[in-house]
């Protein structure tokens, strides 16, 4: 005589008719038709990994199935986290096994981001990854490169982006990071000097030392003196034809002559301490009186001829 089977994952189908058969060893053969249960249980478990390796348990999930049915688990979106679907253990989809002990594993990996420093010449490259929730925000530091002077970071390889100095924050907005160095080339100061010079006064030359593009404020006339004219202030030409100067006033060192002349003024002469001397230079301060003394002169000579003229008549 033939039993029914009977389990956990199949139930035998009452609403099929019972056939049987005869065959040839005059056999009865009875078919027995059975369903899979449609109640066998499943888990699913959404974990998250984070950044130091360790697992929690973000969801668990009790469902029913249909056995050996193929069941699979969506993922989920999960704020600061990223499905891993090669993470060890993963099992995103299975079949519902018999026993009940079908498990469905996703795992969720706190998301990574990467800071990447270019040094923005030759083939340097420095990239530091950060992870997010450990250090998001991040302090920037500074670069040498011999022959230059580090000028920051920027977005932009060109410079045309937003600029971040050694020291500033800098934060990882859920997006990997990229920031380029930027660089001044370094100029060798050229040596100059400014050169007073006399100009026709007593004293010898007096230099001050600066270089190329230096701003120096021209001094006063503390080393020049010349008898019987007064400073009136410094010129770039020796006649006072160029820029004129006064202490206290900016002037920018060239790559060329850095030369200020002192410029004098002769004194006016004291009439009634007169000597008499005939001036060596044409000096505006002298020739009106010479041109008197001329002019008296002659009139005087004039009248001396005619008296005699008239003294030898009579």
């Amino acid at each position: 005589m033939t039993k029914w089977r009977s389990g956990n994952s199949y139930y035998l189908d009452g609403t099929n008719t019972l056939n049987g058969t005869v065959n040839d060893q005059n056999s009865l053969v009875l078919e027995f038709k059975y369903k899979p249960k449609n109640d066998i249980p499943y888990k699913v478990f959404h974990y998250l990994v984070n950044r130091n390796g360790n697992i929690t348990v973000e969801e668990e999930k009790s469902l029913t199935g249909y056995t050996n049915d193929v069941v699979q688990e969506n993922s989920k979106t999960i704020n600061n986290y990223n499905l891993d679907d090669s993470y060890p253990g993963t099992n995103i989809s299975d079949t519902i096994r018999a026993d009940g002990n079908t498990i469905l594993k996703l795992y969720y990996v706190e998301k990574k981001y990467s800071l990447t420093f270019k040094a923005n010449y030759g083939t340097e490259t420095n990239q530091v990854r950060y992870d997010y929730g450990d250090q998001s925000i991040v302090v920037l530091p500074a670069l040498s490169r011999s022959g230059y002077t580090f000028a920051g970071w920027n977005t932009q390889q060109d410079g045309s982006g937003t600029t971040f100095m050694p020291g500033d924050n800098y934060a990882l907005l859920n997006t990997d990071g990229i920031l380029y160095a930027q660089w001044i080339p370094l100029v060798t100061p050229i040596s100059t000097a400014l050169i007073y010079k006399p100009n026709g006064g007593d004293g010898s030359d007096y230099s001050v030392n600066g270089n190329v593009d230096d701003i120096v404020t021209v001094e006063d006339n503390n080393w020049f003196s010349r008898n019987g004219y007064t400073f009136t202030g410094w010129n770039t030409k020796a006649d006072g034809s160029g820029a004129a100067y006064g202490a206290g006033d900016n002037y920018t060192l060239i790559d060329g002559d850095n030369v200020l002349y002192a410029q004098w003024k002769k004194n006016r002469p004291n009439h009634s301490t007169y000597t008499g001397e005939i001036p060596l230079t044409a000096d505006e301060s002298n020739i009106a009186v010479w041109i008197g003394i001329c002019i008296t002169s002659f009139i005087a000579m004039i009248g001396m001829i005619l008296i005699k003229r008239q003294s030898k008549r009579h």
